[in-house]
Order: structure tokens, then sequence, then C-alpha cells
């Protein structure tokens, strides 16, 4: 079974939103991060990008304790 990919990641301006687009069976889906911190934002944008192509479930075990 193929699974969903992280393929891209964007930001608005300002950077208050993170938006995700992922792929699975060949289809690509956007997601949305809402966010009110900028710094915050940023932060998550910039793990987020060195992980593109990774599964939703490898995301999900990104350690982030180093963020707080």
């Amino acid at each position: 079974m193929e699974s969903l990919k992280l393929r891209y990641v964007l930001t608005s301006s300002p950077m208050t939103d993170v938006f995700l687009v992922m792929e699975h069976c060949g289809a690509e889906y956007v997601g949305a991060l809402l966010l009110d911190d900028a710094a915050f934002c940023r932060e998550i944008f910039e793990v987020l990008s060195k992980h593109l192509g990774n599964t939703i479930q490898e995301l999900g075990d990104i350690d982030l304790e180093y963020t707080l």
C-alpha cells in the first residue's frame, strides 16, 4: 500500500500559514496549518522543508523537543 508523502511546503505572506502538498497514489492533496505566531510558523516551515518525501508517519515521528 502506497503511503501519503510530503512533496512541497509553502508559506503565506505574512508568514502565518504553512501549506502542505502531499501525494498519494499519483493524486495531490493540500493541507494547511493556520498559525498565529510568525516565529513558530517559520520553525515549522523549516523543519518540514527538510523532510520532503517523507511519509506522514515519518513526519509525525520528528522530535521537536529542541524547539521548546
